[in-house]
């Protein structure tokens, strides 16, 4: 089936819409169609990939992306999603080699810094994913998620002043983000100050009552 450029990126938009709203076997078949009129699109590859992946496909999701590196060997989102995968998969020295791959096209690319930073420390190389972590802190100050891991990865390091900071300045990027309260009420417990503890745990659940 052929389809003009027009239909070609309606397909990928509604696939793409229906895999926002949760509707996965809508979206790969959209995909599929898209993918079908065209093996020559790099992002389909990765969007598909991406689908793959939220529904634990993750094999299917490898192959969509090594597919896309073929096609777009120089494109740091292609590498970097490659990367992701090969993470989720246990595939880390696969996954740090991806990485350094789309590095090497942009050694300032935040997002793909904070992936191998929580890649790192997924693989307990806490000390490199800090260096990662720092960069993209040093790069973008308000980048949410690496305060977030940075503060997980002085839990497990017992720095945990160091750790309060980050999650204190998770909370001034997002007011009352649940997961950064959770952290600071981890170290808390963690420094037998139970009472203060168990006030941030409750108000988090005060906040999430669909949890209760």
């Amino acid at each position: 089936m052929s389809l003009s450029p027009s239909q070609f990126d309606a397909l990928i938009h509604r696939a793409i819409s229906s895999r926002d709203q949760g509707h996965f076997e809508a979206a790969l078949a959209d995909f599929n169609q898209a993918i079908a009129a065209n093996d020559g699109h790099a992002a389909a590859f990765v969007h598909r990939a991406i689908t793959y992946g939220q529904v634990g496909q993750l094999d299917a999701a490898l192959a969509d992306l090594d597919r896309a590196v073929s096609l777009a060997p120089e494109d740091i989102w292609v590498w970097t999603h490659r990367a992701i995968a090969c993470g989720l998969m246990g595939q880390f020295d696969a996954a740090i080699e991806s990485f350094g791959r789309a590095l090497a096209l942009d050694p300032n690319n935040v997002e793909t810094l904070a992936s191998r930073g929580e890649t790192l420390r997924e693989m307990g190389q806490f000390e490199a994913a800090l260096d990662d972590l720092n960069r993209v802190l040093d790069l973008d100050a308000h980048y949410f998620g690496a305060w977030m891991s940075r503060g997980h990865i002085h839990i497990q390091l017992g720095h945990l002043d160091a750790a309060w900071t980050d999650f204190g300045q998770a909370l001034q990027i997002a007011n009352g983000h649940s997961d950064a309260l959770l952290g600071q009420g981890e170290i808390l417990r963690r420094q037998e100050q139970f009472d203060e503890a168990l006030t941030v745990f409750s108000a988090v659940l005060n906040e999430m009552p669909e949890h209760l």
